[in-house]
């Protein structure tokens, strides 16, 4: 029987964590190790993960070192001080059926040299999850379903639930952790399928429990929330960079869309918005974050 350790990142949601967590204990396919990346926290969060015992590994940062740096220490943690043969990565906010993690096993017995696979992500009134709908490897999409099994080759996914096999874990590197938030999940996903493929598996189940069902958007998002477009585009611009010079030049059509919708119809705060706009793309002219790889004895 394989061996699976979820990673799940946290940070000041307690309610929505407990909620996670209780959902992992609860599998009907038993987790090895479920391995909690605490991004520091407030008091509430470290006393409830502190009391879990041994039914957790837990895992407090220093500091937030955002998402993406998660993400990247849950992995590491995962492929140096485990020998499970998967790692499950969810946010805290990700609410898996108990069946999740049995669904997306059964599908790896279909096909087993995949390098991910990846749940069927939908929103608290069981629509789809706009921000996290996986991107099909193939415009006929239709001629990679596997009818009788309903797996859908894809090329990307989210972290909101996705299952990476260990060993392309080993081959292709740790997630990124200077991204901060946003796109280390597209990236890494696009790594892994750059040597393996990558299935949607649409009868393992999880609610995202976002607070609004709506992708990322500097135009109509909060102003508390704002700055942290930058890191959208910066990391956006590095990923088009990775897949073609086509790419790249859809990436300056959105930005300049965006930038005059901003301009002529941002209204109130909208000049501190371009702002963050210009400065995440110049950033992304020059990021070139190094890919990592666990230190695993041999």
């Amino acid at each position: 029987m394989k061996t699976v350790s979820a990673v799940v990142v946290t940070y000041n949601r307690l309610e929505l964590l407990k909620e996670c967590l209780q959902a992992l204990f609860v599998q009907s396919y038993s987790l090895q190790h479920i391995i909690v990346i605490d991004n520091h926290s407030d008091q509430a969060t470290q006393d409830y993960l502190t009391q879990l015992g041994t039914k957790i590994d837990y895992v407090r940062l220093d500091e937030n070192i955002g998402g993406a740096g998660g993400f990247y220490t849950g992995v590491k943690k995962f492929a140096e001080a485990t020998t499970d043969d998967f790692v499950w990565l969810m946010d805290d906010d990700t609410i898996p059926e108990s069946d999740a993690l049995a669904n997306l096993m059964h599908a790896d017995a279909i096909v087993p040299q995949a390098g991910f696979l990846a749940s069927n992500p939908k929103w608290i009134d069981g629509s789809p999850a706009i921000m996290n709908v996986p991107v099909v490897a193939h415009p006929m999409w239709t001629e990679q379903l596997n009818r009788e099994n309903h797996l859908v080759a894809i090329s990307r996914a989210s972290f909101v639930s996705v299952l990476v096999a260990r060993t392309a874990v080993l081959q292709v590197g740790l997630p990124i952790q200077q991204f901060f938030i946003w796109g280390d999940d597209t990236e890494y996903t696009e790594r892994i399928r750059r040597d393996f493929s990558g299935y949607f598996v649409p009868e393992s189940i999880v609610i995202h429990k976002m607070k609004q069902n709506q992708d990322v958007d500097i135009i109509q998002d909060s102003p508390d929330r704002i700055k942290r477009y930058f890191y959208a585009y910066r990391n956006r611009l590095y990923n088009a960079r990775q897949r073609s010079h086509k790419e790249v030049l859809r990436y300056w059509f959105q930005f300049i869309t965006t930038f005059n919708k901003l301009l002529f119809r941002g209204g109130t705060g909208r000049f501190k918005k371009i702002g963050v706009l210009c400065h995440g793309a110049m950033a992304g002219l020059t990021f070139r974050p190094q890919v990592e790889f666990a230190e695993v004895k041999k």
